[in-house]
């Protein structure tokens, strides 16, 4: 298994891959010390170690993808680490699926082609606020949920 995780143009800023940038087996023991730190008030005497990964591209089998910005700007990527107001439309992720991006691509042209308005979430207006992926890594399925605002009588294209 090699042993570093390649860095993401968008790290540091979306916090979807917040440890790739130290050598794997390194993140590993950082959050191993984490997880003990978190449950020492509980008394809790042998906490197992973790289980590496097999494989350290495309691992997730979910993630949700916010959605905003406007019908000239569609974003749909991660949250800014920090400011929940804030996403960062990603152009590139391998932590998921390989297909992810060309899929997000795909969502935002069929919004634009129906004037199907991204979510503004300080405002509180528009229609689509995020998109839901599972992939099955055993079988190689994938799963996309679209998650809306109001009934689905308010929803018409």
């Amino acid at each position: 298994m090699n042993d570093t995780k390649g860095n993401c143009k968008h790290f540091g800023t979306c916090g979807g891959c917040d440890y790739s940038d130290e050598q794997y087996l390194e993140s590993l023991k950082t959050k191993q010390e984490y997880i003990k730190d978190k449950f020492k008030i509980y008394e809790i005497e042998n906490i197992c170690d973790i289980i590496p990964c097999p494989k350290l591209e495309y691992f997730r089998n979910k993630m949700e993808f916010a959605v905003g910005g406007d019908m000239d700007n569609i974003l749909i990527g991660l949250r800014q680490k920090g400011k929940f107001n804030k996403i960062v439309d990603l152009k590139y992720c391998k932590t998921f699926y390989n297909g992810t991006i060309e899929i997000l691509k795909n969502i935002k042209e069929w919004m634009k082609e129906y004037c199907i308005i991204p979510y503004d979430i300080i405002n509180h207006k528009g229609k689509i606020r995020y998109i839901a992926m599972r992939h099955s890594k055993t079988f190689d399925e994938l799963m996309i949920s679209i998650v809306i605002t109001g009934s689905k009588y308010q929803f018409e294209y």
